[in-house]
């Protein structure tokens, strides 16, 4: 069990919020070679907090046709 927590915690405490991608293009030219390049892409993942667009009004519906249904 404590590998398993150990394990888990490090697992979180290692997550990144960059993630790069490499992509290799070639490209041959007529009576030539085949010249290639590889770039390399880099993504920063940000986490901001969205709205979820209910409502109170939307929440107290939902909660009363659920205790509707139980009630029947």
């Amino acid at each position: 069990m404590k590998k398993l927590i150990v394990f888990a915690l490090l697992l979180i405490l290692s997550a990144s919020s960059v993630s790069a991608e490499t992509v290799r293009t070639c490209s041959t030219v007529y009576g030539g070679g085949e010249v290639c390049g590889e770039t390399t892409t880099t993504t920063v993942v940000k986490h901001e907090v969205k709205e979820t667009a209910v409502s109170d009004y939307e929440m107290v519906y939902f909660l009363l046709s659920i205790a509707g249904a139980a009630a029947l």
